[in-house]
């Protein structure tokens, strides 16, 4: 991708803290709103797109 070390070490450690953060937020989504069944089926909806 042609970038520097700072920039994809940046780039990296946001992608890290997404990956980690998101499992968070589908869970509060599906106890909070959705319900477990739904959440998981748009979650993989996204995913496959």
């Amino acid at each position: 991708m042609h970038q520097d070390l700072k920039t994809a070490a940046r780039n990296v450690n946001y992608w890290a803290g997404v990956t980690t953060l998101m499992p968070l937020f589908g869970g509060f989504i599906a106890d909070a709103y959705l319900g477990r069944y739904s959440t998981v089926f748009a979650s993989c909806i996204v995913y496959l797109m």
